[in-house]
């Protein structure tokens, strides 16, 4: 089991607050959270919250931010509708669907569908990344409303995460798509491998979800076709074939279709 503690003495009271549910010892610096054993440290200072782990260090740590950084540049270049990820999961027809993210990691695609036009809801069962996500989310969205940033403030007034395991907790509503996104096998550590997923997988790799069950509970909330991210040559998940395929150049999108998306 990984120990996580956390550094918050220079954290803002809202912050502080958002760390108060989670169950990680305090710490004055990095340096003594590694003293007592801890794989990963979540540093909070100000508004800012970012993890770091024992093998990386501090400068290495992972922050999530849905208003500056990359995000940013897919808001005003992402190429909307036209990409795959769009493509696959029927934005491109209809941008006002609703979604399942039944694995948001990094909250990444979340925001891209978002940002298309779809209301979701994203579950994510590891409490430390799901504290990372709303965590950022509340932060965004606060930044926004600052500069009257309206269309972020719609974008991210659409999204909603939520600590919930999705292969175990049953939904009681359906959704017109589920989106997938398991986690991809851990490559070898090379330098194509950004850091911050070295992280992701390293705090996630004892939470893998049993396939079967998760399909099951997937298929089960979607009305009209659950979509599932696979990397380009990897085996169909749960050894379910799907009915179509949208192909990337690294990623596919396998299509579970159950009807027509609503209009």
């Amino acid at each position: 089991m990984k120990r996580i503690g956390q550094i918050s003495s220079q954290a803002s009271a809202s912050l502080k607050a958002q760390l108060t549910p989670l169950s990680c010892s305090t710490f004055p610096n990095f340096e003594t959270a590694m003293e007592f054993g801890c794989d990963f440290v979540l540093l909070a200072e100000g508004n800012r919250l970012r993890l770091a782990n024992s093998e990386l260090g501090e400068k290495a740590a992972l922050e999530i931010d849905f208003f500056e950084g990359s995000l940013r540049h897919r808001r005003h270049f992402g190429g909307g509708r036209n990409q795959d990820l769009a493509k696959a999961v029927g934005l491109n027809r209809n941008p006002k669907i609703s979604i399942l993210d039944a694995t948001a990691g990094l909250g990444r695609d979340s925001f891209v569908m978002a940002l298309i036009g779809a209301t979701l809801k994203a579950n994510e069962k590891n409490e430390v990344l799901v504290t990372l996500l709303q965590w950022a989310h509340l932060s965004a969205l606060e930044k926004a409303q600052a500069d009257q940033d309206r269309e972020l403030v719609e974008v991210l007034e659409r999204m909603r995460f939520r600590h919930r395991d999705t292969a175990l907790d049953h939904e009681s509503d359906q959704f017109d798509v589920v989106y997938l996104d398991p986690m991809f096998p851990e490559r070898q550590k090379t330098a194509k491998v950004k850091k911050e997923m070295q992280i992701l997988h390293q705090l996630l790799c004892e939470d893998q979800a049993d396939e079967e069950s998760l399909f099951a509970v997937c298929i089960a909330a979607a009305r009209s076709r659950l979509v599932i991210k696979r990397p380009l040559r990897a085996p169909a998940f749960a050894d379910r074939s799907p009915q179509h395929q949208v192909r990337g150049k690294t990623v596919r999108y396998d299509l579970y279709v159950k009807q027509a998306l609503p209009e």
